[in-house]
């Protein structure tokens, strides 16, 4: 896949986004829905769209460390030194976080934030300029396909964008690895 194409792609998502949709796009683990993070009323087309119950949080993805740290304050040592050395793709749920739509967290106010390495995710991130949702692309409770083929087809014409499959690239079978920040250390939620 081309650069320009590449950077052509991920405006066409961000404009979706920018207008309050929702997409569908492959992440560097499993395919994902989206919307702006900072858009309740498209997050709440999610919920829906998924027939997820609201007191299950969804994550978001960031392209950058700088953008991390914008969401939620100064990453102490250890934290910095998680995610620069995840050896796969790994979401940690911090305590809380800032500027972000109020229905995106959890009840407590904590929020999972995964750090991608997918060229397209970065790239639509960059092009947003902000966080993106990203929770699995299936109907709640339903197992999720492993390629755009296998994602059920209410997920598929429920969204406003669908990303070219060319650029999945992850071929994983299940989501990433999810870390809680608990004090100065860190809770294992799935491995």
């Amino acid at each position: 896949m081309e650069a320009m194409d590449l950077k052509h792609t991920a405006a066409q998502a961000a404009e979706v986004l920018r207008r309050g949709g929702t997409i569908l796009y492959p992440t560097d683990t499993i395919w994902g829905l989206g919307c702006d993070a900072r858009n309740a009323q498209a997050i709440e087309q999610l919920y829906q769209l998924k027939a997820r119950p609201h007191n299950m949080s969804m994550l978001v993805i960031v392209e950058s460390e700088a953008r991390l740290c914008a969401l939620v304050g100064e990453l102490p040592s250890f934290v910095r030194e998680a995610v620069r050395q995840a050896l796969r793709p790994t979401t940690i749920i911090y305590p809380e976080v800032r500027g972000l739509a109020s229905n995106l967290c959890a009840a407590d106010g904590s929020l999972g934030i995964r750090l991608v390495t997918h060229p397209l995710c970065e790239a639509m991130v960059a092009a947003l300029d902000a966080p993106i949702v990203s929770t699995s692309a299936n109907l709640s409770g339903h197992p999720t396909g492993r390629t755009l083929e296998e994602i059920d087809p209410q997920i598929c014409t429920g969204v406003d964008w669908v990303a070219p499959p060319v650029y999945d690239t992850a071929g994983a079978t299940t989501g990433s690895r999810i870390l809680k920040l608990v004090g100065e250390k860190f809770e294992v939620i799935r491995e």
